[in-house]
C-alpha cells in the first residue's frame, strides 16, 4: 500500500478536473497537498469538490504562474510556514479562446498564452523551489506530460468530436503538442540537473493517454478503437501511478516518461 504520509506535495493546476481528483488522492494517501491555482475558490468550496471536510490536510493559494513576481512570493509563503516539500507536481495547463484552433489559423496570442502556463510556470516553479525540495532527501519534480510528447496526434479519432464542459469541439491543437514536447525536454534536462544537487533531487513525468471527462459518444468510440485495451483512461488510472511517483517507492526513477495510455503508443 503506498504510503505518503509526512508528505508536503505542491500542485499546480489544482482546481482543474485532474488538479481536484490528484488532491483528493494525495490527500487519502496520507500527504499534506499545497493546492495552487489562479481560481478563486474557498477552502469551503473545496472541501466540496475534494469531498473532505477536515481542511487540515491541504492548503490552497491563488497564483498565477504565468507571472514570475507572483511564483516568487508564493516560495517565500511556503518557505515561511513548511520549510521544506517533498514533491513538485507541474500540472498547470491552460486552454484559452482559440485554443482547439486548427494550424492554419491559429492566433500567436493564443499559442504564447499556452506556453507561457503550460511551459514557462513549469520552469519557473521548478527553479524557484528546487531549494525548498533540497532540504529532505527522496524529494522530486513530477511534470504532467502526455503521450502527444511521444506521437503526433491522429486528426481520424478528432471527427465528429465535442466536450460538452467546454461547449466546443476537441482536438488535439498544435500548442497542446508542443509543449507538451517541451515539457518532455524541461523533465529530461532537469533529472540530470538538480540530481547533482543537494540530496539529489529527480525528475520524471507522467503521460497519459486520453482521459474520459465527458467526451460525446462518437469521440469516445473512435478514441477507445485505437487502444489495445479498447478503452479511454479514467482518473483512477492515473491515481496510483502518481501516488506511486510521490512515493519513496519511486526513489530510483529518475529521468523517466511514464506512458498510461492503455497501449495507444504500442501499435
Amino acid at each position: 500500500m503506498i504510503n505518503l504520509n509526512n508528505k508536503i506535495i505542491l500542485l499546480t493546476g489544482a482546481a482543474g478536473l485532474l488538479g481536484m481528483q490528484f488532491s483528493k488522492h494525495l490527500i487519502k494517501s496520507g500527504a499534506k497537498v499545497i493546492m495552487v491555482d489562479k481560481v478563486n475558490l474557498t477552502k469551503k468550496k473545496i472541501m466540496k469538490q475534494l469531498d473532505y471536510e477536515n481542511s487540515n490536510y491541504f492548503d490552497y493559494y491563488r497564483v498565477d504562474l504565468t507571472k514570475e513576481s507572483e511564483i516568487s512570493k508564493l516560495e517565500k509563503k511556503i518557505f515561511k510556514k513548511y520549510k521544506f516539500i517533498n514533491v513538485l507536481i507541474n500540472n498547470a495547463a491552460f486552454k484559452p479562446k482559440g485554443f482547439f484552433n486548427s494550424f492554419e489559423d491559429y492566433d500567436l496570442t493564443t499559442w504564447n498564452e499556452v506556453f507561457k502556463c503550460n511551459v514557462t510556470s513549469a520552469f519557473l516553479m521548478s527553479q524557484k523551489f528546487y531549494k525548498l525540495l533540497s532540504v529532505k532527501k527522496n524529494s522530486s519534480i513530477i511534470n504532467m506530460c502526455s503521450i502527444y510528447a511521444l506521437v503526433g496526434p491522429n486528426a481520424e479519432i478528432y471527427k465528429g468530436s465535442f466536450f460538452k464542459k467546454l461547449n466546443s469541439k476537441i482536438s488535439s491543437p498544435v500548442a497542446y503538442t508542443v509543449t507538451k514536447i517541451a515539457i518532455h525536454g524541461l523533465t529530461k534536462f532537469l533529472s540530470t540537473y538538480l540530481s547533482n544537487k543537494k540530496n539529489k533531487i529527480r525528475t520524471n513525468s507522467i503521460s497519459p493517454g486520453g482521459i474520459y471527462t465527458g467526451q460525446n459518444k462518437k469521440f469516445v468510440k473512435l478514441y477507445s478503437s485505437k487502444v489495445p485495451l479498447k478503452r479511454m483512461g479514467e482518473f483512477s488510472d492515473l491515481n496510483d501511478v502518481l501516488c506511486f511517483m510521490c512515493s519513496d517507492g519511486s526513489k530510483y526513477i529518475n529521468g523517466q516518461n511514464i506512458v498510461v495510455d492503455g497501449g495507444y503508443i504500442s501499435w
